[in-house]
């Protein structure tokens, strides 16, 4: 079959990594086959994905047994017969299996983008993914949590980063004679804001005046966020939302922090990574998942045991001092995610994926 016509089904279209991905990947590959995507929940990638030119049908699910996104991802494979569905989160999967079967139809799953495996969740995911032509996930630690790494269907391709972002961006650092330190997710459970508040705390009172905290993001945790950040002394606390484009907040930074909590889950390959690396930035980081695949311990960064707030103290005393160990740190990480997470990388890594499960169809 030739590659030409490529469906994508997304969970929700709503801020999030894997969203930017799959928008960054569809308008990427528009020049060469045509794209839909369909969604079951709305949200402001899809504004982005039209812009680009690539067409976008929301079909909400209103209840959990809702089958309407399932018949009308059954109706676009049998109508517009696409060369490969391409579905990026569980009930996308679920919806597109059914279809991808009765219309022989390739389908590459490519919902695994942690590093760890949900016992419940995690557990109906293998299933279905298993049943899929190709499974993609975004980090080597993704894989093998799901069991795929063994498996000639498993593949990994690290998220793409777009340094056209990066155009017109000031970066302004040592802000007040400040060090400038960022942490930029989601505020769920999952995103250990609350340790770096308590580092924060620690640094605070130890070298009044002389931190600057961007807790950059939004989400279910940010209200206990700012409760906790209340008791905090010593250090300037910023609390930016963000929305869609979170680089200008990382600029004004001089380290780049990403934790995760262990007893919720572990990074795939971080678009948070990518984008303080793309910055110069040199990192901090939680051990676990994927993080040791994209950050180099000493090399490129700093790589914590996750929840260690002494550790996490040490890490940040040991760059804000040493403005040369940020720079060498910050470089390294550059020049890797100049050649590991370049558009045109991600872009042929699915095109190639998609070759073979079609040719293979």
């Amino acid at each position: 079959m030739t590659l030409n016509r490529v469906l994508m089904i997304a969970d929700v279209l709503a801020h999030g990594g894997a969203e930017r991905q799959l928008a960054l990947l569809a308008s990427s590959i528009l020049g060469q086959v045509s794209v839909r995507v369909i969604t079951m929940s709305d949200g402001p990638y899809r504004q982005v994905l039209e812009n680009a030119g690539v067409a976008v049908v929301v079909t909400p699910r209103t209840c959990r047994f809702d089958v309407r996104p399932a018949v009308a991802v059954w109706r676009a494979v049998r109508d517009w017969r696409p060369s490969v569905v391409h579905s990026w989160g569980l009930i996308s999967t679920a919806a597109a299996l059914p279809a991808c079967r009765r219309w022989r139809v390739p389908l590459v799953e490519g919902s695994i983008r942690v590093g760890w495996r949900q016992p419940r969740r995690g557990r109906i995911l293998r299933f279905l993914a298993g049943r899929a032509d190709a499974v993609v996930a975004n980090s080597n630690a993704g894989l093998r949590a799901f069991g795929f790494d063994h498996d000639r269907r498993g593949h990994v391709v690290y998220n793409g980063f777009d340094k056209s972002r990066l155009l017109g961006l000031d970066v302004v650092r040592g802000t007040e004679n400040r060090v400038g330190v960022v942490m930029a997710a989601r505020m769920r459970p999952v995103k250990d804001f609350s340790l770096l508040l308590q580092a924060a705390t620690v640094l605070g009172e130890a070298e009044p005046d002389r931190w600057r905290f961007i807790l950059a993001g939004s989400g279910s945790e940010r209200e206990r966020l700012l409760a906790q950040a209340r008791r905090v002394r010593g250090c300037v606390l910023e609390f930016p939302e963000t929305g869609l484009e979170v680089l200008p907040a990382v600029a004004s930074a001089d380290i780049g922090v990403l934790l995760t909590a262990p007893d919720f889950g572990a990074e795939g390959c971080s678009n948070t990574i990518q984008e303080y690396m793309a910055l110069g930035l040199p990192v901090v980081c939680s051990d676990g998942g994927g993080n040791r695949e994209i950050v180099e311990d000493g090399i490129s960064g700093i790589v914590i045991p996750p929840a260690d707030v002494d550790a996490l103290v040490r890490a940040l005393r040991s760059l804000g001092s040493d403005a040369d160990l940020r720079a060498r740190l910050g470089n390294a990480g550059r020049e890797f995610a100049d050649s590991r997470f370049s558009v045109e990388r991600y872009v042929e890594d699915f095109l190639t994926i998609y070759r073979e499960v079609s040719i293979g169809d």
